[in-house]
């Protein structure tokens, strides 16, 4: 967030480099789909609120800064997950 809101085209590979990663380690499955664990997404794992919540703003600030786009499914799990 801190790289979007500083200088998003000059920082915009290491923007779309995290968030990326962000987006791939997301809950796809289980009761917790759509949220962030502190380790990597795996079938099942347990999402914290926390990270949850840093992971939809980090995305959203990358978006808006247009360096990424985001796939829908992944916040439509956001979505559900909340």
């Amino acid at each position: 967030m801190v790289f979007c809101a500083v200088d998003p085209k000059a920082n915009a590979n290491i923007i779309e480099k995290h968030a990326s990663w962000i987006a791939d380690n997301q809950i796809k499955d289980g009761n917790f789909a759509g949220g962030w664990s502190y380790d990597r997404a795996t079938a099942g794992g347990r999402a914290d609120n926390s990270n949850a919540q840093f992971a939809v703003l980090a995305l959203h600030e990358a978006e808006r800064a247009g360096i990424i786009k985001v796939d829908q499914p992944l916040w439509i799990r956001v979505r559900k997950y909340w």
